[in-house]
């Protein structure tokens, strides 16, 4: 299957871009302005993930395509008079995050994409209902998210040991958005006088951790004898040689020269 070069997509979305907003500036596209300025966006972005399913090191590819369908989406939802309020931004935030969760998804050597994927669908949920919640509970809640984020991250690379430095601000991050959330005025007494009791789990659960996974003992290594005077070392041989192997030894202790010149081969 021939692989998409992006360039070309880049270019020809230009194009398309282009000859819209001459068309719209002429006024020949009358009402259906929006909607063709909506499926555009649309169909760019689906023939940028089409470029990401063929050739997944096209990353970006990835990322570029689900913001311009979401992009589109929200116009598409405003042409048809939908009303969306602070979802606005918030659904563009979300397409953005669901092209890294993809790449974090497809890639696993891409790992790092989990963070702005994390951060991103975190703020455009928050911004969605940022309207219904106190500032208080808002930043509260931003922080807790972005100490869950880290927290994912270290969870899911715990067995190859590349990101324990994200438990430092998974942790950081949760205790400082427990603090803030004390400050919410419509906060339960039970939980204010309770609320410490997540603090002493979370230490038996990180102690238990620790203890589990100490470092056992290293293993002896065995030294191998050196060579001696009468045997010296044996040098790997060279790429495409053939390895040759050792020959019995041969006394040379009273051998007799005619005897083995007699019994030569004829040639």
């Amino acid at each position: 299957m021939k692989k998409i070069n992006p360039g070309f997509l880049w270019a020809g979305f230009f194009v398309l871009i282009g000859v819209f907003l001459l068309l719209s500036n002429l006024n020949v596209l009358g009402p259906w302005g929006d909607a063709i300025w909506g499926g555009l966006f649309v169909a760019a972005g689906l023939a940028f993930l089409a470029a990401f399913v063929k050739d997944q090191l096209h990353r970006w590819e990835a990322v570029a395509g689900t913001t311009l369908i979401s992009g589109g989406a929200v116009i598409l939802l405003e042409w048809r008079n939908v009303a969306l309020g602070d979802w606005t931004l918030g659904i563009v935030l979300l397409g953005l995050a669901l092209g890294f969760w993809l790449v974090a998804i497809f890639r696993r050597e891409d790992w790092w994409a989990i963070l702005p994927a994390g951060v991103l669908t975190l703020e455009g949920l928050l911004l969605g209902l940022g309207r219904d919640l106190p500032p208080l509970t808002f930043n509260a809640l931003f922080l807790m998210g972005l100490g869950g984020v880290f927290g994912l991250i270290y969870l899911l690379r715990l067995r190859y040991g590349d990101a324990r430095w994200a438990l430092v601000p998974a942790v950081a991050f949760a205790l400082l958005g427990l603090v803030w959330l004390m400050g919410v005025d419509e906060a339960s007494p039970v939980w204010m006088q309770w609320w410490p009791v997540l603090l002493i789990g979370a230490g038996l659960i990180l102690g238990f951790v620790v203890f589990s996974r100490r470092k056992q003992p290293a293993a002896a290594t065995v030294a191998k004898p050196a060579p001696t005077a009468m045997q010296a070392p044996v040098a790997d041989p060279a790429p495409g040689a053939s390895r040759v192997e050792d020959l019995p030894e041969v006394s040379t202790e009273n051998v007799d020269i005619y005897d083995l010149i007699k019994n030569q081969p004829k040639e």
